[in-house]
């Protein structure tokens, strides 16, 4: 880690609000990274009226009000995901997010980190491609936690996102249960695998809007170890003791929605000519028509398959576009939800998948000794541990709990290992 430092220092100190407080302060700052090269990465540009900047790992945080009179206090923390063609300043941006506004009151620190045009929340299977999963979980976290005082335990840890930051959300969350106690899911693409013939077209559309969107660099082959498992309503074990949330429309807007977006500023300088004005005009609204009716679909197929598992994730189906009053409502309604409500108790037994060369499992710090070439998963019953998948598994906790085994293997945990 190479420090995480304030580049912007405060945009905003207060908000004022009558008949209720105001909102806390927005910082942006930079995370750095190993795992992401920031100069070789498609960085989406700013929202309209934005100003220009450098590309560079930025992240915003929306600190509390209070938190800066409260020296002592510890908070809960929401990471906040944005969505393809967009980035990390899109969810604080007038007109869009708005976050200042949405977040009145929040009690906690809400974190907007850089997810690229099209990165979707993921190591890249591509010969050095960018590592985004790695970024977040290795790197963004610790790096907030060191700066910012918050509060420890799953309960105050959620994460939520919209679209690619929907899919991000739950890929995210069910890579670290134990850290995650919440996640919200807003028209997210939640099963971005297993619907090929409707997602091929979706990754046409998006190929031409979106040239750093190349799906086979991203996750492989569709059929792959690596696509499964970075599909979360096939990797719904991950998430059982997770709360869960998921909105999405149907396609049709909403009485007062902006029925024609056709905003893809987004996309930077790097957009295709195919949305650009005044193609864009007619081109623009379809697509996002049709994206918001691709996530319906994916999201009713992830809450089939959540409820079938015995999960019971919270829903919000209605009307809505993909864009940004379908995406303001699913946060809305979450707050409402209660983003730091309990969550369920971390589980004695558990099931982790994971296509993942190294990662935590409740706990249990496990590293390949190469890159994964199939699926790990770790089931744990009382003391006995099993893994199945391919190559050499090195495993650590607290206490001094130390294991090296072959997979697939059987064994019986030390006592050491809690």
């Amino acid at each position: 880690m190479r420090g995480i430092f304030v580049v912007l220092g405060v945009v905003l100190s207060s908000l004022a609000c009558t008949g209720a407080a105001a909102a806390g302060t927005l910082e942006t700052v930079v995370v750095p990274s190993r795992f992401v090269d920031a100069k070789r990465v498609a960085l989406g540009a700013p929202p309209p009226g934005g100003a220009p900047r450098a590309n560079s790992l930025a992240v915003n945080v929306l600190l509390p009000d209070g938190y800066a009179a409260n020296p002592r206090g510890r908070y809960p923390v929401l990471y906040l995901l944005h969505g393809a063609a967009q980035a990390y300043d899109h969810w604080a941006a007038d007109g869009y997010g708005e976050i200042r506004k949405r977040a009145r009151d929040f009690p906690g620190i809400v974190v907007m980190p850089q997810g690229g045009v099209a990165g979707f929340y993921s190591d890249w299977v591509g010969p050095g491609g960018p590592r985004w999963e790695s970024y977040i979980l290795r790197e963004l976290i610790p790096a907030i936690e060191a700066r910012y005082r918050v509060r420890p335990g799953r309960r105050w840890h959620a994460i939520a996102g919209l679209s690619m930051g929907g899919y991000g959300t739950m890929y995210l969350a069910g890579q670290r249960p134990d850290y995650f106690g919440s996640a919200a899911s807003f028209s997210g693409v939640l099963s971005p695998q297993d619907d090929q013939q409707l997602d091929l077209v979706a990754q046409s559309i998006l190929g031409l809007a979106i040239p750093d969107f190349r799906y086979r660099e991203i996750f492989g082959p569709p059929d792959g170890f690596n696509a499964i498992g970075h599909n979360p309503s096939l990797t719904l074990g991950n998430l059982a003791a997770t709360r869960l949330f998921v909105s999405a429309g149907n396609a049709a807007p909403c009485a007062g929605d902006d029925v024609a977006p056709t905003d893809f500023t987004g996309l930077g300088p790097q957009g295709s000519p195919a949305f650009a004005p005044p193609l864009a005009a007619l081109e623009g609204p379809a697509l996002f028509y049709f994206l918001e009716t691709l996530v319906r679909n994916e999201t009713d197929r992830f809450i089939a398959r959540s409820e079938a598992a015995g999960l019971k994730p919270t829903k919000l189906l209605g009307c809505g576009i993909h864009w940004w009053d379908t995406f303001n409502r699913g946060f809305d309604a979450a707050r409402r939800w209660d983003f730091f409500a309990p969550p369920p108790k971390a589980p004695a037994a558990w099931t982790f998948t994971t296509a993942a060369r190294s990662g935590v499992a409740w706990g249990f710090r496990f590293s390949l000794d190469r890159p994964a070439t199939a699926l790990t998963v770790l089931e744990r019953r009382g003391r006995r541990l099993r893994g199945t998948g391919a190559g050499t598994l090195r495993i650590s906790a607290r206490g001094g709990c130390r294991l090296t085994a072959t997979l697939p293997f059987d064994r019986r945990l030390p006592k050491r290992c809690s």
